[in-house]
């Protein structure tokens, strides 16, 4: 005989006979509890389909009994005494236990289907109110709910995790007898039974005690709530203000206020929003400074995220925020975005655009303005080259000594004299002799003069386009700003490529790397950090924008109600408005001439990058040129003069056959000298007497030859034939001079 014991502590179990739906083996002995302790529990068990042997007394065959416990550990027989058996239809046994027994037993006799069961139980648990307090708002401290007097409260008491269902009963203490006694009627607007109450209209006298009573047939349970009521106050008990760290608009960097200690804060807006909120708000109001995550709340403020969706992480009011500065009809605008609450507190300054004092421009615009004047400069040599070509061409028969006939040395010279003839320096080495040379001087020398003019012209007209376009431009030029400000906005509307910063320290390092050209900054932020970070940058260009700076008001104040009160109190306080802004803000210091006379003088003063570089580098030169030829004199020209000295001195020669030597030639060298002066006079002297006979026969000559012609007869071996022919011309006489 086998037996099987199956436990079940779901509330809800399909239980059936061995092999159902086919026929239950013999001899089968198996039993199902059913468990719900430590409590009670109402069990109900439905037998669908049941088929047992029949037999008049269930017992002696094969048959069902079920046995409960009610918590005293005995098992206590229900329904049949005698059991179940045979073929019976779909049948329920409900009953209250904390354990259930059902017991089958089978014979070796006919066997059947058996039986398939289900079984759903209700535990029977005691009221326990797991919270209370108001519906509406949702929050109490340690047992206190505070509401403001006229209001309307729900209130809440929850035991829903009893079973059965509990009844709910409230109660307020009467601290007079110390006895709880119901609420007044006029008090309560409706009472459910789910636990909600709602009391509307309520008073001063109608703060103390309230209990709220769970009961079921199994247990009551109690909870009580202190309801303290307080005098109205015209503005939400706490008001969280977003803020960005933005001086001097806002300059209070490090603010942990969730615990309530003071802070001091001494920015513009800070101070304003103190003053306005203790005013309009007659004191009842706290003020919860956060500055985490400003850019992800006023994202969620401007997409429309607000009230029960973000009650704990959006704020109530956003400063500094930039708005336009008026509507249609030049009035304040009261709306951000047409959607929420706009307060404008003060005009927008002007924004800066700052460029770097040591720019790359600067150094440049020398050397741009000659390179630029190239077609000037070719056109000079062009025309020096044909004027030595011209001058060669009328100089070269006249004056060969100075120009000479060969085309390659005659240009040469001519280009020479072409240049120093147009830059009227004069030489005088070369100049030209015959009427046609010197006409064409003239004209040269002429042309030159302009030639000249219009090279420094263009040279000056270069010069002074490179200083005036030095200066950077913002379209098209890489400009940093603040992130989700004005001034990058601004950028981009003007053509820049920006690059949204989130600290002023980070744009001034990215200016000098020279990351972006230049900056867009808020000149009221420049004067606050002129002398740590502007005052090394120059102003190149300012933009004066139609923009206000205010507050935004979102989710307890974005309401007409609200903005009224705190536009009431700006009216009547601009003064103070304006004295804060005058107190707490300075404009930074202008350059006292522009960014383009800045760049001119960066090419002539003494103090400009560019000068002292060329002071070095000539300064270096020298230097080198000194050294170089102090090394060559010292080094070799004094050396060899010593030698040579020396060797005329025989200050080198120490041999007695050297020193002979020198002197056989010395004298030699004396008498080949006197030799010469001797052979030189004696030849002057009869050279001199030469000529003198010359010059006679040639008179002679010249006599003769003017004589009739006269033949004579043959004369003796040493005589002379002379005949005389009429008088030749003067080139003959010259043809006979040169044959004598």
């Amino acid at each position: 005989m086998s037996s099987l014991l199956q436990r079940y502590e779901r509330k809800k179990v399909v239980f059936s006979t061995p092999d159902y739906p086919n026929a239950y083996p013999p001899l089968k002995k198996c039993g199902w509890i059913i468990n719900h302790s430590p409590n009670d529990a109402d069990i109900n068990i439905n037998f669908h389909d049941f088929e047992l042997e029949k037999f008049p007394r269930c017992y002696k065959s094969d048959y069902m009994t079920i046995y409960r416990d009610q918590g005293t550990g005995k098992w206590e027989q229900i329904g049949s005494m005698s059991g179940y058996c045979g073929e019976l239809p779909n049948f329920l046994i409900s009953t209250s236990a904390r354990q259930i027994l059902v017991k089958f037993t089978s014979d070796l006799t006919k066997n059947y289907r058996g039986f398939n069961a289900s079984f759903t139980s209700n535990v029977h648990l005691p009221p326990n109110i797991t919270y209370i307090g108001d519906l509406l708002r949702q929050q109490t401290e340690d047992g206190v709910l505070t509401v403001e007097d006229k209001q309307t409260i729900q209130l809440q008491c929850d035991a829903q995790k009893s079973s059965p269902y509990p009844s709910y009963i409230w109660e307020k203490l009467n601290t007079t007898i110390g006895l709880y006694q119901p609420i007044r009627k006029a008090l309560v607007k409706f009472e459910r039974s789910n636990g909600s109450i709602c009391l509307t209209d309520i008073r001063m006298m109608d703060g103390g005690t309230y209990r709220c009573t769970a009961q079921t047939a199994y247990g009551t349970d109690t909870e009580t709530l202190y309801v303290n009521v307080t005098k109205s106050c015209p503005c939400p008990r706490e008001i969280r203000a977003a803020w960005m760290f933005y001086p001097p608009y806002t300059n209070t960097k490090d603010v942990i206020t969730r615990d309530g200690r003071p802070v001091q804060k001494n920015g513009i807006f800070e101070e304003y929003l103190q003053k306005m909120v203790k005013e309009v708000c007659t004191g009842c109001t706290k003020l919860i400074w956060d500055t985490s995550n400003f850019k992800e709340r006023f994202s969620q403020l401007e997409k429309g995220i607000m009230n029960s969706e973000l009650s704990n992480s959006t704020a109530d009011i956003f400063f500094p925020v930039q708005g336009s500065s008026g509507g249609s009809t030049g009035g304040p605008v009261t709306r951000y975005k047409l959607k929420y609450y706009y307060l404008p507190i003060m005009n927008s300054p002007s924004i800066l655009h700052y460029t770097s004092k040591e720019s790359s421009h600067d150094k440049d615009i020398l050397w741009k303005s000659i390179s630029s004047a190239w077609p000037i400069v070719i056109s000079c040599v062009i025309l020096a080259v044909l004027a030595g070509i011209v001058i060669w061409a009328l100089e070269t028969y006249w004056n060969e000594e100075q120009f000479p006939r060969e085309f390659s040395s005659g240009i040469v010279e001519g280009f020479w004299w072409a240049i120093i003839s147009m830059t009227t320096v004069g030489y005088g080495d070369i100049a030209p002799v015959s009427v046609p040379g010197r006409l064409f001087a003239v004209f040269w020398i002429l042309t030159g003069l302009i030639i000249v003019a219009i090279f420094t012209s263009v040279l000056s007209t270069s010069l002074s386009v490179q200083v005036l376009t030095s200066e950077v431009k913002l379209y098209g030029s890489r400009a940093g700003a603040i992130s989700n400000t004005y001034e990058s906005r601004l950028g981009y509307l003007k053509g820049a490529i920006m690059q949204d910063f989130q600290t002023v320290d980070e744009m001034d390092s990215a200016l000098s790397d020279k990351q972006v050209d230049g900056l867009l900054v808020d000149s009221f932020i420049a004067g606050h950090h002129f002398k740590q970070i502007f005052q090394k940058h120059r102003i190149s260009k300012n933009f004066q924008p139609k923009k206000t700076y205010g507050f935004v008001f979102g989710r307890q104040l974005s309401t007409s109600v609200f903005y009224q009160r705190f536009l009431n109190f700006h009216e009547q306080h601009m003064e103070f408005a304006t004295d804060l802004v005058a107190n707490k803000t300075h404009s930074p210091e202008m350059e006292d001439q522009s960014s383009a006379m800045e760049s001119a003088d960066q090419i002539i003063s003494n103090e400009s990058e560019m000068f002292k570089t060329a002071v070095r580098i000539s300064g270096i030169a020298l230097g080198s040129l000194i050294v170089v030829g102090l090394f060559f004199e010292y080094c070799y020209l004094r050396p060899r003069h010593r030698m040579i000295q020396s060797a005329k001195r025989t200050e080198l020669c120490q041999s007695k056959a050297v020193k002979e030597m020198i002197f056989r030639s010395n004298l030699l060298k004396s008498t080949l000298v006197r030799e010469v002066a001797h052979f030189r006079k004696r030849w002057d002297i009869k050279l001199n007497y030469v000529k003198r006979r010359h010059t006679i026969e040639v008179k002679k000559m010249k006599t003769k030859l003017a004589r009739p012609r006269v033949t004579a007869a043959p004369q003796e071996e040493n005589s002379t034939t002379v005949i005389v022919q009429p008088s030749a011309p003067s080139s003959s006489i010259e043809n006979s001079e040169s044959r004598c």
